[in-house]
């Protein structure tokens, strides 16, 4: 009698196990959601792209083969699949100019072969910034041909990766440009080496801009450059010929020159 009963309760949780299926999901968040469940994905930016990773495994003997959405709700924004040895990947673009509000979808995935599917609806925000930058311990003195490190904190508050370019108002030869892909949820920090060439009082601005949708920052403050003892007497800046050799021939004829006349 007590292994009727036994064998009973394995068929009930087995039955309610099927009824109440669900699906694994790995990426933007790992959560498990049941069939016509919702998942709450986060906020997303303009341009940037969705991804809804979900594991193969469905957990009744056989693997989910196929993932699909229906993503009208953003109008022209289009989606693609993928597929690992393991998950299934959803890359769903927000179009650059949707609409600031939370969006709601609907995920199916299925395997044809069983004739099984199920569905659920993601809900994501959509807002227009989600990336912030600023300087720590700004240079404000430096001296001519010693190199500065500046140091910048970049924090992505998004669940998506995001590209930004890093753009300074300075000459090639005193710095470069960056191009830095911000991971979801993480915080960067993105080390700007200045080398400064000549002396002067300046206004530096590191341009901090989206690869994306176009929204940017500027970081600016005051630099002053001493000179050198060779800078300070330097002929390019000066006119003086001291201590560039290349143009000592051009003085010694122009010297010449003004005898013989």
């Amino acid at each position: 009698m007590v292994f009727k009963k036994a064998l009973i309760l394995i068929a009930l949780i087995s039955v309610l196990s099927f009824a109440y299926a669900s699906v694994h999901i790995v990426s933007p968040i790992d959560r498990t959601v049941a069939d016509n469940g919702y998942l709450e994905t986060g906020a997303i930016s303009n341009a940037e792209t969705l991804e809804i990773i979900v594991d193969k495994d469905s957990q009744k003997g056989f693997e989910w083969s196929a993932i699909s959405a229906d993503t009208s709700a953003f109008g022209n924004g289009a989606s693609e699949t993928e597929q690992a040895d393991e998950t299934l990947i959803l890359k769903i673009k927000i179009p650059k100019n949707a609409e600031e509000k939370q969006y709601s979808f609907p995920v199916t995935v299925s395997n044809s072969q069983n004739q099984a599917s199920e569905s659920f609806t993601v809900l994501v925000d959509v807002k227009k910034q989600l990336w912030s930058a600023s300087l720590m311990d700004v240079t404000t003195e430096a001296t001519v041909g010693d190199e500065i490190e500046y140091r910048i904190l970049l924090i992505n508050d998004s669940i998506a990766p995001h590209t930004i370019n890093i753009n300074p108002n300075l000459p090639t030869y005193w710095t470069h440009a960056r191009q830095v892909t911000l991971q979801p949820k993480k915080t960067h920090e993105v080390v700007l080496k200045v080398t400064p060439a000549t002396q002067g009082k300046r206004l530096v601005v590191f341009n901090i801009n989206s690869a994306l949708n176009g929204y940017s920052k500027n970081l600016s403050f005051a630099l002053d450059v001493k000179p050198t003892l060779f800078s300070k007497y330097e002929a390019v800046q000066f006119g003086l010929p001291f201590f560039s050799i290349s143009l000592l021939p051009y003085y010694l004829i122009d010297a010449l020159l003004a005898l013989v006349s």
